[in-house]
């Protein structure tokens, strides 16, 4: 995914910079989609909720309990004793596997972040979105008081150029900005 490379210029400190192929969107929606969650915990005082990856993780770790279970029947068992186990164990598997990838795909959708701001108790909702041979990261915030039940939401779309620069190094302070300035818009609205 990244690679690191040394600035050559100043060896005494030695600093180790990141590089992303630029040529490459997956490799950069993925160091945005790493700052965001540091950014928004760490600076903004926001604490995550791993809610959509708890659950997947669940229907991942039942789906392979049915495939251990059909490993060791298989071992210690006939083929012909063991098929009708073995074909309910392979049943289970493709029936959670399809429920992670369904609950994914329809629920989770494109969301990479769910917090709670720790001072305001506003639920911050965060989807990322990026197509293919399109350098456009397009952010989407829902900002929702659980107070009042009032919900907003803002987006921006940018491209990869204005947070990397030729080489690849992300410009992190410039992307956290831009991630600040459209909280605080989400922020603004909900307040009017």
């Amino acid at each position: 995914m990244t690679e690191k490379v040394t600035k050559d210029d100043q060896p005494e400190t030695f600093q180790e910079l990141p590089v992303v192929n630029n040529g490459s969107i997956s490799e950069l929606r993925i160091a945005c989609d790493e700052a965001l969650p540091k950014f928004l915990t760490k600076k903004l005082g926001y604490q995550e909720s791993h809610q959509h990856n708890d659950i997947k993780l669940l229907f991942g770790y039942i789906a392979c309990a049915f495939a251990g279970i059909s490993v060791y029947v298989s071992y210690k068992m006939s083929f012909e004793d063991s098929k009708l186990i073995v074909a309910g164990c392979v049943l289970g598997y493709f029936i959670f596997s399809s429920a992670m990838t369904l609950y994914t795909w329809k629920i989770q959708k494109n969301v990479v972040f769910v917090g709670v701001n720790k001072e305001s108790n506003l639920k911050l909702e965060v989807g990322v979105l990026t197509k293919a041979y399109n350098p456009i990261y397009q952010l989407s915030m829902k900002l929702t008081d659980p107070k009042s039940g009032k919900s907003v939401e803002q987006q921006i779309n940018q491209s990869f150029a204005a947070w990397f620069d030729q080489v690849g190094h992300f410009a992190e302070d410039l992307f956290n900005h831009d991630v600040e300035l459209l909280l605080s818009q989400c922020e603004g609205k909900l307040q009017n």
